[in-house]
């Protein structure tokens, strides 16, 4: 083969060139000099004797010349995807038959008398300057014309029809459905593997990946293609998808196919002694039995099982399953593991029961206690970068949050006892899950509406309490009792009030992710009056783990921001400033909190953090300090009923603590939902008061 060796500035950089013969065409003048001994001889010149096309092909030669730009092999950026050999080859196969020709390979010592003396003549100005000619023979001007306009500008459909490309991968991701290939992130990663091939003709893995396209893509653009294949040869990023992922991904579109592809391209170890992991696997089925042979046990595993939506059964068959072999574990965990992006408000799971099972479990083999940690583990966490991890956890009538933070040391250090080789061994939860292939949401925010399939992203929002019943119901089915207090006590008989205040609610609850940009104050010189029973309602409505209660602003609006109010969708203030002073000084934060849809906040010996700010704020005052009023809604609430417990003792028995009313006055408050930024209402209240602020 040819001994060229590329210079450091070319794509192939000290990669051999790898052509017949000792030396290619194109790289013989690099041939090393011999050295031949110096004869006293006098140097006699020989003529030189360029022949014409005339003298080469007769004087019947009409020749046309093609001269073609620079043109090597391909290279990075250049969208020419043919180099100059496979570019002649590639018009051959567009024109096929419809036109007759000769090839310059075909010419016979009779031309010039058999018809085919129109020639075109391809010239091509490669980059060491050297010239490469191709010489094709018509019978007609029109033939030769329609051969030169002959489009084979993408080239692809050549190594289509010609199989010139990576058969192994290729086939890999024909067995992958079309519409994986609709995300554009999906697209820039598989670039990403072919190109970060290990080993192999980056040449030929670039024409594999257009094959790839071609035939997947509906709008397939050559030129486009490329340039992502190349943009990652200077990428500092490496892609997220590898071999392994890939042949998942094709297993779970077409299993029956991926078994034909895995027979014909990997080769299977041969089976060897009873401690292979084949031995492993087979044994399965016995290590399930020994693992979980006392019934008490089983039946808490059934338990557990259950409360997933899931049957014993179903996990016996996912433990059990020896489809997969013992480093495919990834390939398991996607058929069979159930991860969702979201907390569930229905989830039952008892915590504490799977950390117990883990310390008292025997299990027979590794292999199966890594299902087992894997079958549960995205149950209860949700990994962040931090030491903070969150899990889920069943709520309770006092505490209805499902998403609880949780400083995961203690449980990473549960030891947990296994069986390898008939020798007993422990392992610690940690270094366990540094073995398997758990998933790791690389974000989590708090938004109740997300897109379902980012499985990048968990959203840390607690599910509102009050449910959409998806009936009509109008202010006639609500409680009496409800309307009279938000009619007469908290509006104070006013309509446009009213209006107002279904349409505030209405926001809190059917578009917890925009903010009302405006803050209500309900406003008394009197004491109680019902003010806090308005804080009892909305937390029935939204749930006691998106709302916070505090005593003053300034409890939350400090110098390190409101780590607290984090994820919570209401903020309740018993008062809304104490003094001016320690007011003025947290003024700035408390206008942006109100407006601003990003905040920073500051736990405390943490560095700082930018969250979304989801938050609405809502006071109940006796005094005016503290009023903003481009930022805030006065409401005076109505002490008609002051001290009246057989009245508000009716609200929260009857209304506030039934679930029911709570279902039916949330359908009901749909109507007046608005996802836009709140108007102020203009009460008139506390004008006066305002003039310092």
């Amino acid at each position: 083969m040819c001994k060229y060796i590329f210079p450091a500035n070319h794509p192939k950089a000290n990669q051999q060139c790898g052509s017949k013969g000792n030396w290619c065409r194109h790289h013989a003048k690099y041939q090393p000099a011999v050295v031949e001994p110096v004869i006293d001889e006098p140097a006699v010149d020989e003529p030189t004797m360029t022949k014409s096309i005339e003298e080469i092909y007769g004087e019947h030669c009409i020749q046309h010349i093609k001269s073609v730009d620079k043109y090597d092999e391909p290279k990075l950026g250049d969208s020419r995807v043919l180099s100059p050999s496979d570019w002649i080859k590639s018009k051959m196969h567009a024109v096929g038959d419809s036109v007759d020709y000769k090839h310059s390979d075909d010419v016979t010592p009779d031309f010039g008398n058999d018809g085919y003396t129109y020639l075109l003549q391809y010239q091509f100005n490669e980059l060491d300057e050297s010239e490469m000619l191709d010489n094709f023979f018509f019978k007609s001007s029109e033939d030769r014309e329609i051969f030169e306009q002959a489009n084979v500008e993408c080239g692809v459909e050549y190594f289509l029809a010609t199989k010139s490309y990576d058969e192994r991968l290729h086939n890999l991701c024909m067995m992958i459905r079309s519409d994986w290939y609709c995300n554009n992130q999906n697209m820039w990663n598989l670039a990403g593997f072919f190109a970060r091939q290990p080993h192999s003709d980056w040449y030929l893995m670039r024409k594999t990946y257009l094959c790839v396209l071609k035939q997947k893509v509906e709008r397939f653009n050559k030129e486009f293609a490329t340039k992502e294949f190349d943009g990652w040869f200077d990428s500092k990023y490496n892609p997220s998808l590898n071999e392994g992922k890939l042949k998942g991904i094709a297993a779970g579109y077409d299993s029956a196919a991926y078994k034909q592809w895995k027979d014909e391209y990997e080769v299977k170890e041969p089976r060897k002694t009873s401690t292979s992991k084949t031995f492993e696997l087979s044994t399965l089925d016995q290590d399930f039995e020994l693992t979980f042979k006392s019934e008490r046990k089983l039946a808490t595993l059934t338990q557990l099982v259950e409360l997933t939506g899931r049957t014993i059964d179903d996990m016996r068959s996912a433990m059990v399953d020896t489809s997969f072999e013992i480093d495919e574990l990834e390939y398991w965990a996607e058929k069979y593991l159930v991860i969702e992006n979201k907390p569930n408000r229905d989830f039952d799971l008892n915590f504490s029961t799977f950390e117990k099972m883990l310390k008292t479990t025997n299990f027979e083999s590794l292999h199966l206690l890594k299902r087992f940690v894997l079958y549960f583990i995205h149950e209860f966490y949700v990994f962040e970068g931090s030491d903070i991890t969150y899990y889920k956890r069943k709520p309770t009538e006092d505490d209805n949050s499902v998403i609880k933070a949780y400083d995961p040391k203690n449980f990473f250090k549960v030891q947990i006892q296994f069986i390898e080789n008939k020798k007993p061994r422990s392992t610690k939860l940690s270094e366990l899950l540094n073995t398997i292939p758990f998933h790791k949401f690389a974000n989590t925010v708090c938004k109740w509406e997300h897109d379902p399939n980012d499985m990048e992203t968990f959203s840390l929002a607690n599910p509102l309490l009050a449910k959409d019943l998806h009936e009509e119901i109008t202010e006639s089915d609500l409680h009496p009792v409800l309307v009279d207090y938000l009619r007469r006590i908290i509006c104070f008989n006013h309509p446009e009030r009213y209006q107002w205040l279904m349409e505030y609610i209405g926001s809190l609850c059917h578009y917890p992710d925009s903010k009302t940009k405006v803050m209500l104050v309900l406003y008394s010189m009197e004491k109680q009056i019902g003010k806090s029973n308005f804080f009892k309602l909305l937390t029935s409505l939204l749930g006691a783990a998106n709302t916070h209660m505090t005593q003053h602003l300034t409890n939350v609006f400090g110098e390190r921001g409101s780590p607290q109010l984090r994820h919570k969708k209401l903020c309740w203030f018993e008062e809304i400033a104490g003094d001016k002073r320690s007011f003025r000084n947290c003024l700035e934060r408390v206008k942006s909190a109100i407006t601003d849809s990003v905040q920073s906040s500051r736990k405390l010996y943490h560095e700082e953090e930018v969250h979304g700010n989801i938050t609405e704020f809502i006071g109940a005052s006796n005094n005016l300090i503290g009023i903003v009023k481009d930022k805030m809604t006065i409401f005076d609430v109505n002490p008609a009923e002051q001290h009246n417990k057989v009245y508000y003792g009716k609200l929260i028995d009857d209304v506030i603590k039934n679930e029911n009313e709570m279902n039916k006055f949330y359908t009901y408050l749909k109507q007046f939902a608005n996802p836009e930024p709140k108007s102020f209402f203009r009460t008139g209240i506390g004008t006066k008061w305002n003039r310092t602020h």
